[in-house]
C-alpha cells in the first residue's frame, strides 16, 4: 500500500508580498463602500454582488457602487459566516491599539480600549479635544473650558463657604442654587443694570458671588474684599473662555461729599487668580484713610456695580440676539 504523505498547500508557500496582496483584497471586499468601515454581520448584498452594512442599507436604498435599488431578500450565509470568523483590527488602531478581535468581541473591546477617543466633558462649552481614557482625568482638571465654583465668604476670620466643585459652565447656576445657602443665589440682572453693593470699612470681609446677565446669557464672578485698616477692593471676572472676557467691561461707582467716583475696566479673564489681582491693585480699590475720612459715620461704602458689553448698548445686544435666533430658526 502506498504511503500517504502530507503535501503543504500552496497558500503556505505564498511570499510575504503575495500574502499582503491577498490580505488587501480581503479587506477591500469586507469594507462597506458606504461608511468605509468593516462590514459586520448581518450583511446586505445587492443584485450585482456588492456588500454593504445592514445599517447603511437601511439609511440608503441605493447601492453605493452600482446605484441599483434591488436587494434580493436573501441572506448570504457563507459571507456572514466568514465575517464572524475574521479577526478585525480595533477601530483605534491609528491611535496605537494593535489588538484584533472577532466581530462579537470587537464591540466590547471598543468600549474598554485604552486608545479609544471620546470628547472632553466640557465639549458643550467649546472644547473640541478628543481624549484617550488615560488622558481624560488630567486634561479635564486643566481644561480652560471647565468651570470651578468660586463662591466664597469670609467675615472677620470665619470662613463660611468654600467649594471644590468643577464642571460645565451651564451647570454652574444650578449647582450654586442647590448646594449653597440662599445668600449665594445668583444676581439675575440685565446688561448695564447696576448692582447695589455695601462694602464694610472697619473689619475683614471677603465674598464671591455670581452675576448672570440674563438678556445675553453671560456669567461673571463678582468679588468684593475689605482688609481692616487697609484697602478695599471690587472686581468682576468673566466665566468662560479667556478671549471672550475682552468683550465686557465693568464699572464701580459711589458718591462722597456730593461727588461721584467712577472706576471702569475690562473684566478679568477666567484664568487670572483674584488674589494676584488684589496684590497688584489691578481692579477697583480705595484706601482706608480715604474711607475713614469720608465714610466714618456710615461705616460702609454704598457702591453700584455694572457689567456690560464694551462695544454695545443693552438695546443693541438684544437686537443682535434676536437676529441670531431668527437666523437659527430659518436654518
Amino acid at each position: 500500500m502506498k504511503k500517504l504523505t502530507h503535501q503543504p498547500s500552496s497558500v503556505r508557500k505564498m511570499s510575504a508580498e503575495m500574502r499582503d496582496m491577498a490580505e488587501e483584497t480581503i479587506i477591500d471586499y469586507i469594507t462597506c463602500p458606504e461608511c468605509m468601515d468593516f462590514i459586520q454581520p448581518p450583511s446586505e448584498c445587492c443584485e450585482n454582488g456588492h456588500f454593504v452594512c445592514h445599517g447603511c442599507r437601511k439609511k440608503d436604498y441605493k447601492c453605493p457602487v452600482c446605484k441599483t435599488q434591488n436587494y434580493p431578500n436573501k441572506e448570504n450565509a457563507v459571507f456572514n459566516l466568514l465575517l464572524k470568523e475574521i479577526y478585525f483590527p480595533c477601530h483605534f488602531q491609528e491611535n496605537g491599539c494593535s489588538a484584533y478581535f472577532k466581530c462579537d468581541e470587537l464591540k466590547k473591546h471598543h468600549l474598554e480600549c485604552q486608545f479609544r477617543l471620546s470628547p472632553c466633558a466640557f465639549r458643550s462649552s467649546g472644547c473640541t479635544i478628543l481624549l484617550r481614557p488615560d488622558e481624560r482625568v488630567f486634561h479635564e482638571e486643566i481644561c480652560e473650558y471647565g468651570i470651578s465654583c468660586r463662591v466664597y465668604a469670609k467675615f472677620r476670620d470665619n470662613v463660611y463657604s468654600k467649594c471644590n466643585w468643577r464642571g460645565d459652565r451651564n451647570e454652574l447656576p444650578k449647582h450654586i442654587i442647590e448646594n449653597h445657602k440662599s445668600a449665594w443665589t445668583p444676581h439675575e440682572l440685565e446688561s448695564n443694570v447696576a448692582l447695589s453693593w455695601m462694602l464694610p470699612i472697619d473689619f475683614n470681609f471677603e465674598k464671591t458671588e455670581l452675576i448672570h446677565l440674563k438678556d445675553i446669557d453671560e456669567m461673571f464672578y463678582f468679588y468684593s474684599k475689605s482688609v481692616e485698616h487697609s484697602q478695599h477692593y471690587v472686581a468682576v471676572q468673566y466665566i468662560g473662555h479667556n478671549e471672550r472676557a475682552k468683550l465686557f467691561k465693568y464699572s464701580v461707582e459711589f458718591m462722597y461729599d456730593s461727588k461721584m467716583v467712577k472706576y471702569e475696566d475690562v473684566v478679568l479673564p477666567y484664568n487670572l487668580s483674584v488674589d494676584e489681582v488684589y496684590n497688584s491693585n489691578n481692579c477697583f480699590y480705595v484706601e482706608y484713610d480715604f474711607l475713614k475720612k469720608h465714610f466714618q459715620a456710615e461705616r460702609i461704602i454704598d457702591c453700584y456695580v455694572k457689567v456690560y458689553r464694551k462695544d454695545q448698548s443693552p438695546a443693541e445686544i438684544r437686537r443682535y440676539i434676536a437676529y441670531l435666533n431668527n437666523t437659527i430658526t430659518e436654518e
